[in-house]
């Protein structure tokens, strides 16, 4: 396990005791702990024990595209978390699924925040070893009424892997759910377009981060969906060096509601490209929906200045690259922040 655990330090996975946990390497559960207030099992252990029929399959339908069919038709299992009414989790809810072995990992994930609770889960997915594999994480969120629930993905992979996300998020009268998706390491294709539905006076906040290199595919965006009173936000900051990365975005306005969008991109050779795509959409006179857009190279005026300091043009280029990535995310305990900027450290070492 402390092998294990080492490996799962790259996507921020801890080896301890005191957080809630749960660990699969490719179709075996290790083991999955939780404590008083918060439930996490293997999702076949939460389909016998509850039946799960009002959540599994609810919001993303089994025949959406072809890697939610083969997630249906072909499960290795994937967890089950809940987080009980009226209850405020302080550490980090841990999820780590690893591969080493299997072609394929088709998990199928489902997390209920109830009423009143509060809760941070950090999630984990990464390979101990670089083959050729391919990942599906289907996932179903279900944020109750007043409830707040953080989500923090990172992603560590390998050059011949495919990842394909499929997440959908339901968030309830006044409740707040914060995303956020840093990836650092190379892959060889990833898409995901996670979809958050926020009911009256409720929160969103979608968050991704994008170090892309080695020749690097990354199509990712994220919608969402506003009702009445409820409040939106997209935010993208990527940087491409031998990669390419689609950064898309949108927003909806059904009724009077906020919406806004924003992409920042960085490139750093002409082997890379970044493209946005903002859509905004409103389907009420009360909508409020905007988006801006910047992308760019390396300002010569800042290398310059820290080449006047002293720092080589690779170590320079790298402290301009740390700064635009650095996970400042307000939402984030200052543990979880570090354990990022030492994984963004790791990624962009000899720039």
């Amino acid at each position: 396990m402390k092998e294990l655990f080492k490996d799962a330090e790259k996507v921020g996975v801890r080896d301890t005791e005191n957080f809630p946990t749960y660990f699969q390497i490719d179709s075996d559960v290790l083991f999955s702990r939780g404590e008083k207030n918060v439930e996490i099992m293997p999702i076949d252990e939460a389909v016998k024990k509850y039946g799960l029929r009002e959540y599994l399959w609810k919001n993303i339908p089994k025949n959406k595209d072809r890697y939610t069919k083969i997630a249906d038709e072909n499960p290795t299992k994937g967890y089950f978390i809940r987080i009980k009414k009226g209850s405020n989790i302080t550490a980090p809810i841990q999820s780590c699924l690893m591969m080493e072995n299997i072609d394929s990992q088709n998990v199928h994930n489902i997390i209920i925040a109830e009423e009143n609770s509060s809760a941070q889960i950090l999630t984990g997915c990464t390979t101990r070893k670089s083959y050729c594999g391919r990942h599906i994480g289907i996932s179903e969120f279900y944020v109750g009424k007043n409830a707040k629930l953080v989500f923090t993905m990172i992603h560590s992979w390998a050059d011949e892997f495919i990842v394909r996300p499929r997440s959908k998020i339901i968030v309830e009268e006044n409740g707040t759910f914060i995303s956020n998706y840093i990836n650092f390491e190379k892959v060889k294709d990833l898409q995901m377009y996670p979809s958050a539905t926020l009911k009256n006076g409720a929160v969103g906040k979608m968050n991704t981060i994008i170090f892309a290199d080695n020749g690097s595919i990354f199509d990712v965006g994220s919608e969402l969906i506003l009702n009445k009173n409820s409040k939106g936000e997209i935010s993208s900051k990527v940087v491409a060096k031998d990669g390419n990365v689609v950064a898309r975005g949108r927003i909806v306005g059904l009724s009077a509601s906020f919406g806004h969008q924003e992409c920042r991109g960085m490139l750093l050779s002409k082997n890379g490209a970044i493209s946005s795509i903002p859509e905004l959409i409103a389907k009420s006179e009360l909508a409020e929906l905007s988006h801006e857009a910047a992308i760019g190279r390396v300002r010569e005026e800042a290398l310059w200045y820290l080449m006047s300091r002293g720092f080589a043009e690779d170590e320079a280029i790298s402290l301009i690259v740390r700064g635009f990535l650095d996970p400042e995310l307000p939402e984030l305990p200052e543990i979880l922040k570090e354990e990022l900027r030492k994984i963004l450290d790791t990624a962009i070492k000899g720039l």
